[in-house]
């Protein structure tokens, strides 16, 4: 048998020559049959070091038969002569029992001399050398059969016949394991057999020899059958070796070098395998950590504390008592290395029966990961100023209080510092943080242990009083907090008084929802000031009208978009150079059944301070969008962005969405100055995100207080807006007229578009036409227009009244010769 390796594997099974479409189907089948052939033949594909492991192994199985084989062939040799000698052919028994025998010895002799070694590799001239031991003993044998069928005794023939038979099956199967040399065996011996019964007179001969060929194909093909199954065993044992090799080897690295510690628990809770890296994990030797259970070692370690000692306790308990494999449970354990963290992993260990019978299990040692987590959940929950609560955290409490809030109730309390923007203005920002870390230290120290205090943002906190719903009781409360807030105290050097103001609700009565409750802390708080500060204010639904209409306009904004109460009017943009509708602004316009018509400045604010503007911002896109699917083709709409929705990371995704129905360039998102102050790197990300998708982004209200050139340089516009205050003071402003002028030469330096907001009269038109601007947005052209009325005033423009006037205007001659040329309007 030959091992071949996986390049001569793909050599034998390639074909010399490559099939063509011209090759003949009997061809391709022979081709087919003789791979097949090869592939049954070939038991394995290795190099030659694990090739010869495994032919020792092969050798080894045969070899274990070696002494039973060959007294059975001596035997059978002895009884075979014996029952053919009165037959006559003396001689020939005599020789021929003395060659079997002699074949018998030289193989114990073999066999002895390999004995007591252990051979871990064979060559392939050992395979070659016992197949040729194989054969000369079927030689003989066969021998025997050519001497004795060719007899006239009946009897002798018949046996003869069975002790042929006999040996090929005997010897095919004792050889099997070494399949080469049991194929030789048999087709030798096969052959032999089938030359015997040629030379006979015996009756049916060919009916005899097409059995004997069947008998034989059967050995040899149960032989390779059963070499290719031990091989495979071999094989199995193999990788499994050489896998338990890896597995010791990592262990061993593992438990050297690794943090992690390897453990084990037997029946009685007894470590059973005592490591260096356990005993110095757990501060002890290795007497007294099998000595004493591993409950008893570590109990009056864990916990940092009485109460996390108590919790951590039961914990553990509970989860052995459960018998189910666990992970990653964290533990502190303190002792002479200090406080230090644990990460246990662990699987129960079951006997035959079902019984526990122990665990196993890693620790991992996880100190500085487990400081680091607890200091990212404390900073997630906490004001790193003044250590405090912060906002997320206190609204999370207020909206786990809110559902039970209808039994006991609790009290809300929004504080505010007085005059500590002075103090920021003339003392500086260090002085200033320092003030509120001392307010904050006075503050801690009057709470009671139930009372949840945190910091909104700059010098506004708010502290939460479970269970406070009497108003006496929390005016007392808040006496007493104010005494021993109002003492002065010494900042950077100065004296300064600390003073606040409060504003309090309640819960449930003055609201079920945490934004409610914080507004009307609010309103109540702003009410305090009004009134001199230093004091508090319950919140009252009567405190002014002004407060009264903003929690009504709050509460019915939240319904608004349900009940249909909002929609857009689209205001149209005239382009200068070609006079034609280049796009719409969408403005949103809000209709109460009851309150009328609501300004946008009125309400926006509130939608912004409630967090209802992402809903409306996420409408407004929307419908903007599906509205401008219906007009024609360049005509492109204008969309604000407040920066409630630009700051959410899924405005990005809600802009996919909602404006997918158009192509890019035909959607304008107007960004304005203000919001820019509180442009995060996340807003700014989906800003070039958008450009990159081929959106538009314009500045909006350009110069009205917040201007700075940093913006123009830090973000890519592609429109400028400037402010309609600009515009409509260009005719009586000297100072307007250079902004104007300024920002039209800057926008041209930076290609940008301008759009002028504003323009009322003919005289801003002309004034904007010289200087290049690209173009304008006010009542000259036409005020906001209802959705349905868009496609009338695109189609009527060209013959409108403004649409003459501009036409008609002085210095108009060569934009009434573009519109005379047929381009009479938007496509």
């Amino acid at each position: 048998m030959r091992c071949h390796s996986s390049s001569d594997q793909q050599a034998d099974r390639r074909p010399c020559v490559e099939p063509t479409r011209r090759e003949s189907v009997p061809g391709a089948a022979a081709l087919r049959v003789r791979t097949a052939i090869q592939g049954f033949f070939r038991l394995y594909d290795a190099d030659e070091p694990l090739a010869g492991r495994y032919r020792a192994r092969q050798i080894e199985a045969v070899l274990r038969f070696t002494p039973v084989a060959m007294a059975i062939n001596v035997a059978n040799a002895l009884v075979a002569s014996a029952t053919a000698w009165p037959s006559g052919h003396h001689g020939f028994l005599v020789a021929w029992t003395l060659a079997v025998t002699l074949a018998a010895v030289l193989g114990l002799r073999g066999w002895m001399r390999t004995r007591g070694e252990t051979r871990t590799s064979v060559s392939s001239r050992a395979f070659r050398s016992a197949t040729v031991q194989a054969g000369l003993l079927a030689a003989l044998w066969a021998s025997l059969a050519i001497a004795l069928l060719p007899s006239q005794d009946e009897a002798l023939r018949l046996f003869a016949g069975l002790i042929t038979t006999g040996m090929i099956c005997a010897g095919g199967f004792a050889l099997s394991n070494v399949p080469g040399a049991a194929t030789t065996y048999v087709a030798v011996l096969g052959v032999g057999t089938a030359i015997a019964l040629s030379l006979s007179d015996m009756g049916h001969k060919a009916s005899v020899g097409i059995l004997l060929t069947a008998y034989c194909l059967i050995v040899i093909y149960s032989a390779w059958t059963a070499a290719r199954s031990f091989v495979a065993r071999l094989v199995a044992e193999a990788r499994a070796d050489q896998q338990s090799e890896v597995i010791a080897l990592l262990l061993r690295d593992f438990e050297h070098d690794a943090s992690d510690i390897l453990w084990e628990l037997d029946r009685e809770g007894h470590f059973v395998h005592v490591s260096e890296r356990l005993e110095t994990g757990l501060h002890l030797g290795a007497s007294d950590v099998r000595r004493r259970s591993a409950a008893l070692l570590l109990r009056h370690r864990l916990g940092r504390s009485p109460e996390e000692h108590r919790q951590t306790w039961q914990r553990l308990r509970a989860i052995f008592l459960k018998r189910r494999p666990f992970r990653d449970e964290i533990v502190h354990l303190t002792g002479k290395g200090g406080v230090q963290s644990w990460s246990l992993s662990a699987r129960p260990l079951f006997d035959s029966v079902g019984g526990l019978s122990g665990w196993r299990g890693v620790a991992s040692e996880v100190t500085a990961r487990q400081m680091a987590v607890e200091r990212m959940e404390w900073l997630a929950h906490h004001d790193t100023l003044t250590g405090l609560f912060n906002r997320t955290y206190l609204r999370s409490v207020l909206r786990e209080l809110l559902p039970s809030a209808s039994g006991s109730g609790f009290a809300v309390v929004c504080f505010d510092l007085d005059g500590f923007k002075k103090i920021n203005d003339t003392l500086g920002h260090a002085a200033g943080d320092a003030y509120l870390q001392e307010f904050s230290r006075r503050l801690k120290s009057s709470l009671k242990r139930e009372d949840i205090a945190g910091r909104i943002g700059g010098d506004e906190f708010a502290l939460v009083l479970p269970n406070m719903r009497d108003r006496a009781r929390i005016a007392t409360c808040l006496d007493e907090l104010n005494a021993s807030l109002a003492e002065p105290c010494r900042i950077a050097g100065q004296i300064v008084p600390m003073k606040t103001s409060m504003g309090v609700a309640l819960a449930p009565d003055d609201g079920r929802d945490v934004d409610r409750l914080l507004g009307c802390a609010d309103l109540a708080l702003y009410v305090a000031k009004r009134d001199g500060g230093a004091g508090y204010c319950f919140f009252e639904a009567s405190m002014s009208e002004q407060a009264r209409r903003r929690t009504l306009l709050e509460m019915a904004l939240r319904d608004a978009i349900g009940k249909e109460q909002l929609h857009l009017a689209f205001q149209p943009q005239l382009s200068l150079q070609n006079s034609r509708i280049s796009g719409f602004e969408a403005l949103l316009r809000w209709r109460h059944p009851d309150l009328g018509a609501i300004s946008p400045a009125e309400f926006i604010p509130i939608a912004e301070a409630t967090g209802q503007m992402e809903q409306i911002g996420n409408w407004v896109l929307e419908e903007a969008c599906r509205i401008a699917a219906t007009w024609p083709r360049g005509i492109s709409v204008s969309i604000n962005v407040s920066a409630v929705q630009l700051g959410t990371e899924s405005f990005l995704e809600q802009v996919r969405r909602s404006a997918a129905i158009l192509p890019p360039e035909r959607v304008e998102f107007e960004i304005t100055e203000s919001l820019l102050l509180e442009c995060t790197e996340s807003a700014a990300r989906q800003m070039r995100d958008m450009r990159a998708l081929g959106y538009r982004i314009a500045l909006d209200d350009f110069g009205t207080g917040y201007s700075a050139l940093t913006y123009l340089r830090t973000f890519s516009f592609d429109t400028l807006k400037i402010d309609q205050s600009f515009v409509r003071d260009m005719g009586r402003s000297e100072k307007a007229r250079a902004i104007v002028d300024t920002l039209l030469a800057m926008s041209v330096s930076l290609d940008m578009q301008t759009v002028a907001e504003g323009v009322e009269t003919l005289s801003d038109f002309q004034a904007l036409r010289k200087k290049n601007c690209s173009q304008i947005q006010g009542y000259l052209v036409s005020p906001p227009l209802p959705a349905a009325d868009v496609p009338g005033f695109l189609a009527a423009w060209l013959t409108s009244p403004a649409c003459r006037a501009l036409r008609d205007a002085p210095g108009a001659t060569g934009r009434r010769a573009l519109l005379s040329a047929g381009h009479d309007g938007p496509d």
